[in-house]
C-alpha cells in the first residue's frame, strides 16, 4: 500500500510537525493527521497508482486547514469527498 504524503505549513513556511508552536497545536495537528490518514487510507488513483498529498496549514490565528493535491482531478475529488 502506498503511504500518504503529508506536509505542514505555519504562516506560509513549510515546517516539520515538531515545529508547531505549543503543545495544544501539536495535539490538534496529530489528531487531524490521524483522522485524515484514516479517512484517506483507501483512496488511490486507479489510473496513475498515486495517493493524495495532504498539506496541513496553520495560520497566525491558530486556525488549521488542509489542502489536497494529486495526480489528477479525479483523485483530488475522491479524497475531498472522503473528508466530508
Amino acid at each position: 500500500m502506498f503511504e500518504l504524503d503529508f506536509s505542514y505549513e505555519v504562516n506560509g513556511k513549510k515546517v516539520s510537525p515538531d515545529q508547531f508552536g505549543n503543545e495544544l497545536e501539536r495535539a490538534v495537528l496529530t489528531e487531524a493527521t490521524e483522522m485524515i490518514k484514516t479517512k484517506l487510507e483507501s483512496v488511490a488513483c486507479k489510473d496513475h497508482q498515486q495517493r493524495p498529498k495532504v498539506k496541513i496549514v496553520s495560520s497566525s490565528s491558530g486556525e488549521i486547514n488542509f489542502e489536497i493535491k494529486g495526480c489528477c482531478q479525479q483523485l483530488i475529488d475522491n479524497a475531498t469527498a472522503k473528508l466530508k
